[in-house]
């Protein structure tokens, strides 16, 4: 999705997405490690968290517009090179979210990797909280093989439809890569050239100062 109507428009916007489990968050983190306080990286999961404490904490009072305009405040207040991580939240046979993303990629995996994955994932989340009540109910869902390998090939077909890049994880973290260095280099030499443009003008201001004053004195 472009970034049309975004007011930060000069800002680079990038969506990582990838079926659930595939490792979308770990993605974010290492990125996050790699550029620190250059960049800004964004869970959509917690995107929406943040929204629905906003609205009273209950999802029955979602509104999608006021979503979208949620999201749209959060992208025009930052500076920095934004890196959305995450799936839409939002039901396949729907309009995705517009993220304002000038790039858009997709992780690719193998599926019985990914079913693995999410089935660990639980897995962890048990061993850490000890919630057997939790664990079962979701276990059915999460270990499913035939419903996770559904969903797969459903977001698949959706994030294809929406033209999102299908690469491997250490493509993906290539070529955002340089984005990102690319963005910084051409921010250093805007900086670089109004610092110069300010010098010059102030040298012009000085030299007819002293013009001017030389005139007087005559």
């Amino acid at each position: 999705m472009n970034n049309i109507n975004n007011k930060n428009n000069k800002n680079i916007i990038i969506h990582i997405s990838g079926a659930s489990g595939v490792g979308k968050t770990t993605m974010g983190t290492q990125l996050k490690k790699k550029f620190g306080k250059n960049i800004v990286v964004k869970d959509t999961d917690d995107l929406m968290s943040e929204f629905i404490s906003s609205i009273g904490g209950k999802f029955i009072n979602f509104d999608s517009i006021k979503y979208q305009n949620y999201i749209d405040n959060f992208i025009n207040k930052q500076t920095k090179p934004i890196i959305f991580v995450g799936l839409y939240n939002v039901d396949v046979t729907k309009e995705p979210y517009n993220m304002r993303s000038t790039y858009n990629f997709y992780i690719t995996l193998d599926k019985n990797i990914i079913f693995i994955q999410r089935c660990n994932r639980l897995f962890k989340k048990y061993l850490l909280n000890k919630d057997s009540n939790n664990f079962k109910s979701k276990l059915k869902n999460a270990c499913d093989y035939d419903l996770i390998m559904k969903q797969i090939n459903e977001w698949d077909n959706y994030y294809k439809k929406y033209n999102f890049l299908f690469l491997s994880k250490e493509k993906i973290i290539t070529k955002v890569s340089q984005l990102i260095i690319k963005y910084k280099n051409k921010t250093k030499t805007k900086t670089k050239t109004k610092i110069k443009i300010k010098t010059k003008t102030k040298i012009k201001t000085k030299t007819k100062t002293k013009i001017k004053t030389n005139i007087k004195t005559k």
